[in-house]
């Protein structure tokens, strides 16, 4: 398979994991779960996973201070600060709003590349791009209520640390296997999720077994492969390009929700859908 191909396909799989988060999770908060014990237990089962993987594989490779230290703050000041400011948004603003600021991502990635001289303008990432945000109006609803205008803020910070952590961790974690890049950046936000949630004293032990493997399905498929596929695919077809495959990931979550809790799917909702993937046709098809 050649590299593009194999690029698209692995940030479209990643974007499933991402999206099927939502409900995984949303199964987990019946075993009455909250968002601090699944952040939590997500990424320390994710660690052990990914740095079992590595042990075993024989893969580790000595790094360089100043690089561990960058991967270091890609994880705290980039991937940890986007939940805590997305869960921030929804709390004061409409899950709808707090959506489609946090996928404002693709674009300021896109603007921020090009400020940096990393990427160029061209019309079929402009067009794609255009068409993607439109599916995900389409999508993610229209229901942009705000309560405290802190949602919005909370919501634009999301997207702003995205953008950080892909821009940030696109130029690091090339200078490396993928899968140690995001063994590093996974057990820092790790690190700052556990030390909040002992300070918050918000952690809760579940008293079902089945609330563990729930929590394990969310570390392994929605948090371990999705990362490290989503930077294989940074890392074959540019995060740009990842960055706006990855607004696939709302309609992945409205697709399951509907298969599996009996959602509503609505027309306008399949629209989006048909017009995110138009978006990512245009993006691969164009040249």
């Amino acid at each position: 398979m050649e590299k593009e191909k194999l690029g698209f396909l692995v940030t479209l799989i990643s974007a499933a994991g991402f999206g099927s988060m939502a409900i995984f999770a949303k199964i987990a908060y019946s075993y009455g779960l909250n968002i601090t014990t699944i952040l939590v237990f997500r990424f320390c089962i994710a660690v052990l996973i990914l740095w079992l993987y590595i042990w075993f594989k024989k893969e580790y490779v000595p790094v360089e201070r100043k690089t561990l230290w960058k991967l270091i703050l890609v994880g705290t000041l980039g991937y940890g600060l986007v939940s805590v400011f997305y869960f921030n948004s929804v709390k004061f603003a409409s899950a709808s709003l707090a959506g489609i600021l946090l996928y404002l991502h693709p674009l300021l990635v896109y603007l921020v590349l090009i400020f940096l001289k990393r990427d160029f303008f061209a019309w079929n990432k402009a067009a794609a791009l255009v068409v993607s945000f439109l599916g995900l109006l389409f999508v993610l609803g229209s229901s942009f209520s705000i309560t405290n205008y802190l949602g919005l803020l909370a919501g634009l910070g999301s997207a702003f640390a995205y953008t950080f952590y892909i821009v940030a961790g696109d130029k690091v974690i090339r200078e490396m296997k993928p899968i140690q890049g995001t063994a590093i950046v996974i057990t820092s936000s790790a690190v700052a999720y556990l030390i909040f949630g002992l300070l918050s004293q918000n952690i809760i032990l579940p008293e079902q077994n089945i609330a563990y493997l729930w929590m394990t399905i969310i570390a392994v498929f929605s948090t371990v492969i999705a990362i490290a596929l989503f930077w294989v695919g940074v890392s074959l077809i540019g995060p740009t390009n990842a960055s706006i495959v990855s607004t696939f990931e709302p309609f992945v979550t409205v697709i399951l929700a509907f298969v599996f809790i009996g959602e509503k799917l609505t027309t306008f909702q399949s629209f989006g859908g048909l017009l995110i993937i138009g978006g990512v046709v245009i993006l691969k098809s164009v040249k």
